[in-house]
């Protein structure tokens, strides 16, 4: 019987050991290569997106934006001379603020200065105060920096500054003391806006305060969307909790109304209601339904209305 053939290679077509060697050191280099671009890309990303967020971390807490051509002829034209533009300047630019004065006087009995939301503009407000019911109330509406026709950029420091100016404007204007008009002002914020109206009822030491969807704290919300890690590296820190705390150990006859809805697809409700627990013999709490955020103010108005109406300064 025929043996089977074996097939061999030729001496000169196997690999030596060296030639082996020189083939499995290629591809050990080529495969360290590859990890180390994986490496690098993975640091690289996890080194981007944390720089990303410190360095642009403004677009994502504001959205300033113009007013459309011809706003202010429209305003001016359904208010006309209860609209005033209060014009001012600050160390980042021109900056100006808007006062709706009372429809039965000029000079108010009670005065509301208003912030919205991080993607409001001060005129806003309109359709609020044109329907408030009361014929002595004056309101001061105010643009964050770099919105509308203000120049420079929104942070917790310039919103400050701005507002500190805006009110000396109004004062100003009214031609009253300052320690008149603080006792007829109260201030209301929708969303980013309550923070910045319980700072500025914090450093006017005012009385009468009304918060619609607010959060905790900036941080806070960082930490929600961002993780703890991430949340460290906020810059822009607005503290609800820290600032409500300290309006009550100011003392005095202050009042805060708090309105939230379990709906709120932003702000969670949770935030309202530790606010409200944080110092619940000063806050008035009230929980709607119904509505997300963009429409808590809508939805609350006219809860919002009466009580303004009724905590006059």
């Amino acid at each position: 019987m025929a043996q089977p053939a074996v097939w061999v290679l030729p001496s000169a077509a196997r690999p030596g050991d060296a030639a082996l060697a020189k083939i499995l050191s290629s591809r050990a280099g080529e495969m360290k290569s590859v990890l180390k671009t994986i490496v690098g890309a993975s640091l690289t990303i996890a080194l981007a997106v944390p720089l990303l967020l410190y360095v642009f971390q403004e677009k994502l807490i504001y959205h300033p934006r113009p007013y459309p051509s011809g706003h202010f002829d429209k305003v001016r034209s359904h208010f006309k001379e209860r609209f005033s533009v209060l014009k001012y300047t600050t160390s980042f630019g021109p900056q100006q603020a808007y006062y709706i004065s009372p429809r039965a006087r000029e000079i108010p009995e009670s005065l509301w200065v208003a912030y919205g939301g991080n993607g409001w503009l001060a005129l806003s407000w309109l359709s609020f105060v044109d329907s408030f019911p009361s014929d002595s109330t004056g309101f001061l509406l105010i643009d964050y920096p770099g919105y509308g026709a203000n120049s420079g950029e929104a942070r917790p420091e310039s919103i400050r500054e701005g507002s500190r100016a805006a009110y000396q404007a109004l004062e100003d204007f009214l031609a009253l003391g300052e320690s008149v008009l603080v006792e007829r002002t109260g201030t209301i914020g929708f969303s980013l806006g309550a923070a910045a109206a319980l700072d500025f009822a914090v450093q006017n030491n005012l009385s009468r305060v009304v918060l619609v969807a607010p959060f905790t704290s900036t941080e806070a919300m960082a930490r929600k969307g961002f993780g703890s890690l991430l949340s460290k590296l906020l810059r822009h820190r607005f503290d609800n909790m820290a600032n409500l705390k300290t309006l009550a150990h100011q003392g005095g006859d202050t009042k805060v109304a708090l309105f939230h809805s379990v709906d709120d697809d932003v702000i969670p409700v949770e935030m309202g209601r530790a606010l409200a627990q944080s110092v619940p013999g000063m806050v008035e709490y009230k929980e709607l339904k119904g509505a997300n955020h963009n429409e808590t103010m809508d939805v609350a108005r006219e809860l919002v209305y009466a009580w303004m109406h009724s905590n006059v300064m």
